[in-house]
């Protein structure tokens, strides 16, 4: 029996908290399934911990994942931490280290890349007193190591260190627009690799029964950049019967639900908090609504919905581009235009026919374009061999 391929993913929470740990636990799940033993390294706990670390064979520090480093053919760093930390994976992996650049955190030390006045979207390489004018600006909660001086130390120290460091490391992405953003933040071409994301297509698609108003989905943190205000004030504007559930949670969740009773919704929107298993919210949607303020780097919900035959509705903005063929899979929208967006949702709904459509070609296309092979053909030449 041939020996199993040992590969190691290190991360910051050990829960579902995002996309990421999802990302993480369901690729660690399919490397399983396929005869690779996939360890863990985690800087703290987070939701379900238990549920998550269970995915996992082995569960590590990062200093003794260091130590033990010759065991692994490839060390998966899906963040970044600080620039000590990883200097200490990179001596100890040497090119068996590669990063996954799941967000904007690594050249946009504000990381939600985009500006304080006005909260518009930036498309600047980063520069090192700019960027920390910028982060200085952002609220204190969100300071690295505590207080201004801490802040400081890990703007004008910290950060660039980083940022040199994975410059020269390995580096996935899994969207043209990220490979796009970290060209232009000076990582070189050769080690960048595109490696899209999997996403299981069930036989049949379970979709709801016919129902008199229209049944509408977001999906996200309740944050200012995923934009469920905005969703909100779509409803408003869109009139006629519908249903909408919000699942996600996050510190804007009081003030959105005060939003909610302000503008006269009543049962008309549920808010049903964290949701460990949003297939099932898929199955009773007709349609999903993403609308991000801020650059997704590819938006793994939508392509969830796409793979669930439900259509979408998301604005122009990321990698969204990557699963969002507009007028075939959803409806692409002018950014933070929220007419567009009602006019694109009521489309939906006055046509039973489009939604069965669309939702056809977003399960063509994810089955397609995101199968599990393609995945696992694509990490096994990663890892400099087959899977």
């Amino acid at each position: 029996m041939a020996e199993k391929r040992r590969i190691l993913f290190l991360g910051g929470r050990a829960g579902f908290e995002g996309g990421i740990e999802r990302y993480m636990f369901g690729t660690a799940r399919l490397l399983r399934e396929h005869g690779y033993e996939v360890s863990g390294a985690f800087d703290s706990p987070g939701r379900e911990a238990d549920r998550f670390l269970g995915g996992f064979d082995r569960i590590m520090s990062r200093s003794e994942a260091a130590d033990r480093a010759a065991e692994f053919e490839l060390a998966a760093l899906h963040k970044a931490g600080s620039a000590a930390g990883l200097r200490l994976l990179a001596r100890a992996f040497g090119r068996r280290l590669v990063f996954w650049a799941h967000d904007h955190d690594v050249y946009c030390p504000r990381r939600y890349y985009y500006t304080p006045f006005g909260r518009r979207n930036c498309a600047r390489a980063c520069s090192r007193f700019r960027c920390a004018g910028c982060a200085l600006l952002a609220s204190p909660r969100n300071w690295q190591g505590g207080g201004i001086a801490g802040q400081l130390g890990f703007l004008l120290r910290d950060a660039p260190r980083r940022l040199d460091i994975l410059r020269e490391t390995g580096t996935v992405v899994i969207s043209d627009f990220m490979r796009n953003n970290l060209l232009r933040n000076g990582f070189r071409e050769e080690n960048i690799h595109l490696l899209s994301p999997f996403i299981r297509v069930e036989p049949e698609a379970r979709r709801p029964e016919p129902a008199p108003e229209l049944r509408l989905l977001f999906l996200g943190q309740l944050l200012r950049g995923k934009g469920c205000d905005l969703f909100l004030e779509m409803l408003r504007a869109l009139g006629g019967p519908f249903r909408a559930v919000i699942a996600g949670d996050g510190n804007d969740r009081a003030g959105l639900e005060a939003m909610s009773r302000a503008f006269g919704f009543g049962e008309r929107v549920r808010f049903l908090g964290w949701c460990g298993r949003p297939e099932e919210l898929f199955a009773e949607a007709d349609a999903a609504v993403f609308p991000f303020r801020w650059q997704e780097p590819f938006g793994l919900c939508g392509l969830e919905a796409a793979a669930h035959g439900v259509p979408v509705v998301a604005f122009d903005l990321g990698g969204v581009r990557e699963w969002l063929i507009d007028g075939v899979t959803g409806i692409a929208v002018k950014p933070f235009d929220g007419k567009a967006m009602a006019a694109a949702v009521a489309r939906l709904r006055d046509s039973a026919g489009l939604r069965r459509e669309m939702g056809a070609n977003g399960r063509r296309l994810a089955a397609e374009r995101f199968s599990e092979e393609r995945f696992l053909a694509g990490f096994g030449r990663l890892c400099g061999g087959s899977a």
